[in-house]
């Protein structure tokens, strides 16, 4: 099925657009870029990710490349084989997925309704969620659910205690 869209990269008030030509839907590409963000994640590639946009050039219309999506990893360091442009405005398509690397969330539109989950946790639902509902905001908390993360504070804790005991 031909059904166009976009991922997006937003970092730094710029978006990083990258075009898809077919299969864009939640089902499909949706679940493809949440795969994704749960790898990245996982592994803590975040911050190498977002160092890597920023050397990707600033165009304001469609390069040549690829007109489908691949992964995160192959539209940030193979950029050149993409198609893409880059904006200070967000885009509108039928299905664009946005990872704001600025406000720590995940945007999904699908026509007219906006979905906008916390980067950190998106809910397993997510899907039911977009397909039951014309529009979700999550409660804009600042705890965060990554496992890496949570083992390295929980350390931390055990460590903090270890030189409480030896200053007492």
């Amino acid at each position: 099925m031909v059904t166009h869209g976009y991922v997006v990269f937003k970092y730094e008030g710029i978006y990083y657009i990258y075009n898809n030509h077919s299969d864009s839907y939640c089902s499909c590409l949706g679940n493809e870029v949440v795969n994704q963000i749960h790898n990245m994640l996982n592994n803590n590639y975040t911050e190498y990710y977002k160092k890597n946009l920023l050397r990707i050039p600033l165009v304001k219309e469609m390069t040549d490349g690829d007109i489908n999506y691949y992964s995160i990893y192959n539209s940030i360091i193979g950029y050149e084989n993409s198609a893409y442009y880059t904006s200070k405005y967000e885009p509108s398509n039928s299905y664009v997925y946005i990872i704001d690397f600025d406000k720590d969330e995940f945007i999904i539109t699908k026509y007219n309704d906006r979905y906008t989950f916390n980067l950190f946790d998106i809910p397993d639902n997510w899907m039911d969620i977009v397909e039951t509902t014309s529009e979700y905001v999550y409660e804009n908390k600042k705890e965060v659910y990554n496992n890496n993360i949570q083992r390295k504070i929980s350390e931390l804790e055990a460590e903090i205690n270890k030189l409480k005991l030896k200053i007492i």
